[in-house]
């Protein structure tokens, strides 16, 4: 059996990117309410015009707005799932895979919970359980992906072994 080689560049790669994306959606849940609105406004507006033609309601806006940072947060949590499953798996590349995959999964969950518990201390945030929730099925449905993608190299990769010394020891 091979010996697992260590990747410390990768490993230290990740680990920016890993946490460059805690950070930022770190910094976009802790806004102030109001400083939240404003940042993606011109943007939204943009948009509404474009879908909705030069006569857009204030209820078409909102719901826009809405759709907008949900998507936004679904595809955050999404990437720091990918990204936080790799990093961990690259950096502890010699434990147990059980321990790598229950330590991702919960570290994973905990940084979408606290995300959004963090909300109750924030003026004009409010904490929601639906969108604590969104943010957990996002971040474990990147998890599940890295995962899945895993399992099905490893269970190759010993599919290939066994061929491979089924032929040589025909030969």
């Amino acid at each position: 059996m091979e010996k697992k080689k260590s990747h410390p560049l990768i490993a230290f790669f990740l680990w920016i990117l890993f946490l460059s994306g805690v950070f930022g959606v770190a910094y976009l849940s802790v806004q102030d309410g109001e400083e939240t609105k404003l940042i993606g406004k011109r943007l939204i507006q943009y948009l509404a015009v474009q879908k909705y033609g030069e006569a857009v309601t204030e209820m078409q806006l909102l719901a826009m707005t809405y759709q907008f940072r949900q998507t936004g947060r679904i595809v955050a949590f999404f990437a720091i799932g990918i990204l936080g499953t790799l990093t961990i798996h690259v950096t502890f590349y010699r434990w147990y895979w059980v321990i790598r995959t229950f330590l991702s999964a919960g570290i994973l969950c905990a940084i979408a919970c606290v995300t959004e518990k963090c909300k109750n201390y924030i003026p004009s945030r409010h904490y929601s359980h639906e969108e604590m929730m969104l943010s957990v099925t996002a971040v474990i449905l990147g998890f599940s992906l890295v995962s899945v993608i895993m399992v099905l190299f490893h269970i190759l990769k010993e599919v290939f072994d066994v061929i491979a010394r089924a032929v040589v020891k025909h030969q």
